[in-house]
């Protein structure tokens, strides 16, 4: 048996397909081709889901045992929930990766503003800003709640800026979020629930939120 990508570090690789309903196929490297792996999913509360076992095809792509591509669904997954898939073979080896099935997405004149939570129980989130002039100067304003952080960040030379947010509230548990950026051609702003608050979207109790 050939192993895949034996010179580099085990990987997988979600790739998303075309269509309205949120469906990956996972390309993996490092592991041994017709070997028999086991897919898991961990979400946004850090539950471990079982998703099943099976077997590494040429190129690295998942297969079933009957040999079709092993198609990944995550239909109905909260707006801007990232997903961890979780692959290991039989010796223990493991690699893993994020998805992000249904990313909050604003669009604004040339202007494309892409929001996802990245941690465990939606405390951790990043933003990605596109349509910026290469190297550009933008400034960043993140609201949370009533506090707010303001900085300014250089566009990559794709006219790309990235931007990692976390709680700049240390007595709430949740809340509600904006960030907005300004450009040259403009602003263009997003906002999302947090922590508790999305992990419980329909609670309207601001003091259960509160950490003390």
């Amino acid at each position: 048996m050939a192993v895949l990508g034996a010179d580099c570090p085990l990987a997988v690789i979600a790739e998303k397909q075309p269509g309205r309903t949120p469906t990956y196929f996972l390309r993996l490297e490092g592991f041994v081709e017709k070997s028999a792996v086991q897919v898991n999913m961990r979400d946004v509360k850090n539950q471990l889901i079982s998703i099943g076992t099976f077997q590494v095809g040429k190129e690295g792509r998942l297969h079933d045992f009957d040999g079709d591509i092993a198609d990944f669904v995550l239909e109905g997954r909260p707006s801007a929930e990232s997903v961890t898939f979780i692959v290991a073979d039989a010796k223990g080896r493991a690699a893993q990766t994020l998805a992000f099935p249904n990313p909050i997405r604003v669009v604004k004149g040339r202007y494309l503003l892409t929001v996802v939570e990245i941690g465990p129980y939606a405390v951790l989130w990043a933003a990605r800003g596109e349509g910026f002039d290469p190297g550009e100067c933008v400034t960043v304003r993140i609201v949370f709640d009533n506090a707010s952080n303001l900085t300014e960040v250089i566009a990559d030379q794709e006219g790309v800026v990235k931007i990692p947010m976390e709680p700049a509230v240390s007595d709430l548990l949740g809340g509600q979020a904006t960030i907005q950026i300004n450009g040259r051609y403009g602003p263009i702003s997003a906002s999302y629930k947090w922590g508790f608050m999305f992990l419980n979207p329909h609670s309207q109790d601001l003091k259960a939120v509160q950490g003390n």
